[in-house]
């Protein structure tokens, strides 16, 4: 399960499927309902949407390198 938002939740960084396939992302906002509001690196905000929090595994508290990231992907 998804730990509480943080007060800097932008440093967690988790990663989800969509679709197959691996994304990082970071969470903006959650519900009691146990989803979050998710946004997807290097995608417009218009892709951000509400997910399920146990769908997301968490990768980092610092943030990912942009090496990481395309391994994970």
């Amino acid at each position: 399960m998804v730990p509480p938002l943080s007060r800097d939740a932008s440093r967690e960084v988790y990663v989800t499927q969509k679709n197959g396939i691996d994304h990082i992302t970071t969470i903006l906002q959650r519900r009691a309902d146990g989803h979050v509001y998710v946004h997807y690196e290097n995608t417009d905000k218009r892709l951000d949407e509400w997910v399920p929090e146990s769908e997301l595994k968490l990768v980092s508290e610092e943030g990912v390198g942009s090496e990481h990231a395309h391994a994970v992907m």
